[in-house]
């Protein structure tokens, strides 16, 4: 089962669905707005130009990669690591949809 929701949800970052995909994820999982989002890309690239790396590997492509950070900042308050670590030291609070 985990399998099938992981190729899934890489199925739909690859996509244009992705926005909609993000917003029911969130209607379903973190219906909080004051919910830190914290995404992790691990290889942003084309299998092609590496054929040496597994496919499964590298995430989405960098036009792909261009799509999901305009949409994050369409939809969310990005934050930088300093000021999440401002918070964490008791130094106000984040917005709403912080990601």
């Amino acid at each position: 089962m985990v399998a099938i929701l992981k190729s899934a949800l890489q199925a739909v970052s690859r996509s244009r669905l992705f926005d909609a995909g993000v917003s029911f994820m969130e209607r379903r999982l973190s219906p909080q707005d004051d919910t830190l989002r914290v995404l992790m890309y691990h290889r942003v690239d084309r299998p092609a130009d590496k054929p040496h790396v597994w496919p499964g590997m590298i995430g989405p492509s960098p036009e792909e990669f261009a799509r999901h950070v305009a949409a994050l900042a369409r939809n969310y308050q990005v934050v930088s690591l300093a000021d999440v670590l401002e918070v964490a030291r008791g130094n106000g609070s984040l917005p709403p949809r912080s990601v």
